[in-house]
């Protein structure tokens, strides 16, 4: 076993407040690991969207010999080789800056309505969506919405491009072939967004904040099959890859939402690449599961393997009991001293695993969730407690919580904040674990049928932050519980 050094730097440096702080000296703090070269991944896709021709480039024709324009391609990427048949049709909108929606208000122009529409640079006959068709939103410098909702039309596209002053909103569509949102654009969904096909694609959002879509869906015609992810994805609730395999690009970031539970199938890989990031956006700390993993969890693959860090980032836990004695509200009490609760799962017959260039310390690293990166604050989520976050005071959740009285508490935020954290992994018995590097985790915090099995495996380093000596990490549990509020639990 492996550990890592623990790194400190002047606080001042980083501009970020450590969960650990409390227990670092005045002056210094603790640098978590998943800190370092992350702080601000969009700003390589900002400078991509200062290149020349940015604005006329699509999904269909991405000219991917343009270093400027796709600052990050290795030339091994499987959408690079990708080939493609002619579109049946491209459709491109023929009002830049003008809306066209059935829903929620709708406008004088009817999405649906072939006078609204260009076909391949003729004015469209017969408005045709389905999965041969392109669809082009052009740029505008007047904001405008292409909306879908609650219209007639199954949305099954192909290729989309969102120009800069361009969203294109819908409900449960699918989609077989790239998507690429300029900078300045959007793109909404809801109900699902599911990534289906028989090809290798990408997803590329060069925009900073924004949800991409109400839950994504992956489910290829074959395992192999790839869509990834470049510059930052976001979706407001489920992330579930039942077949397929998903990519997260180098320098880039996916944010699964609030208290959904992600899972990756038998048949599903997620790989991260160089410096990229998945990890929901909200910290669950006492419900809903960060990630189940059936499949392949892989840092690089073994044709593009890391040179840096990827990493995996796992919502906190409390892990000793609280007191609670100058809050009122007892439901609180019990929301957040249930200390068992798991924060990623590897069921029976999972990968987990790291393919590093030859020569390279990188690695896979799993660990818990920063409370800041890059631009954005995260908002937890403490079960009945409501939200602590930054992004909004604590609403009413099921009537338990009237005001945000917690957040004004001195004595309670207090408390909260000299809490120590760690992340729980459930590691089923025949699961591989290879060149991995596992962080912030405490006593017990890997549950497994087989403590002694687990102390015994060579392929796994530990960071810096880890809260106890390695061997003191493994607990039995052969089964974990369901919880009533969502997530698993021992």
């Amino acid at each position: 076993m492996h550990r890592l050094e623990p790194v400190r730097v002047a606080s001042a440096l980083l501009g970020v407040t450590s969960f650990l702080a409390a227990s670092a000296p005045a002056d210094e703090q603790v640098v978590d690991i998943e800190t370092v070269g992350a702080q601000d991944r969009m700003a390589i896709w900002e400078e991509a969207a200062k290149a020349d021709g940015y604005a006329e480039v699509t999904a269909a024709v991405p000219n991917f010999g343009n270093k400027a324009l796709w600052p990050t391609l290795t030339g091994r990427e499987a959408f690079v080789v990708q080939e493609w048949p002619k579109p049946a049709r491209t459709l491109v909108w023929a009002h830049p800056g003008e809306s066209g929606a059935v829903y929620p208000r709708p406008t004088p122009r009817d999405p649906t309505d072939p006078k609204n529409w260009r076909e391949d640079g003729r004015p469209c006959e017969t408005f045709v969506l389905d999965e041969q068709t392109d669809l082009v939103l052009p740029p505008s410098e007047t904001p405008y919405v292409v909306n879908f909702r609650e219209g007639p039309v199954r949305e099954v596209v192909r290729h989309v491009t969102v120009g800069a002053g361009a969203t294109f909103a819908g409900v449960s569509r699918a989609v077989r072939g790239n998507i690429w949102v300029k900078r300045g654009g959007s793109i909404g969904c809801h109900g699902s967004t599911n990534f289906v096909g028989e090809r290798h694609t990408f997803f590329r959002n060069d925009n900073d904040t924004g949800l991409d879509s109400q839950y994504y869906t992956f489910n290829k015609e074959q395992p192999e099959l790839s869509v990834e992810f470049l510059g930052r994805t976001a979706t407001l609730d489920e992330w579930k890859l039942f077949r397929g395999t998903v990519i997260v690009g180098a320098e880039s970031t996916m944010l699964p939402g609030r208290n959904a539970q992600p899972f990756v199938e038998k048949e599903g890989t997620l790989v991260l690449m160089d410096n990229a990031f998945w990890g929901k956006w909200q910290i669950e700390f006492a419900e809903a599961l960060d990630l189940e993993v059936k499949g392949k969890l892989l840092g690089g693959l073994p044709e593009r393997p890391l040179t840096r860090n990827a990493y995996v980032g796992l919502s906190i836990r409390n892990w000793k009991p609280v007191d609670f004695s100058s809050v009122e509200d007892p439901d609180g009490k019990h929301a957040l001293t249930d200390k068992r609760v798991c924060s990623l799962m590897a069921r029976s017959g999972a990968v987990l695993r790291t393919h590093a260039a030859p020569g390279s310390e990188a690695r896979l690293v799993i660990t818990r969730r920063p409370k800041f990166f890059g631009r954005e604050k995260s908002r937890e989520w403490f079960g009945q407690l409501g939200y602590l976050g930054q992004i909004r005071p604590g609403p009413c959740i099921k009537g338990r919580m009237r005001k945000s009285k917690y957040r004004e508490d001195a004595k309670f935020r207090q408390m909260f904040e000299s809490l120590r954290w760690k992340t729980v992994i459930f590691v089923d018995a025949d699961v591989t674990i290879d060149n991995v590097l596992l962080d912030h985790i405490g006593p017990g915090g890997i549950a497994t049928p087989d403590p002694d099995a687990f102390r015994a495996r060579k392929s796994i380093t530990y960071g810096p932050n880890l809260l106890c000596d390695p061997a003191e990490l493994p607990t039995r549990v052969d089964k974990l519980r369901p919880k009533s509020r969502g997530g698993y639990g021992y």
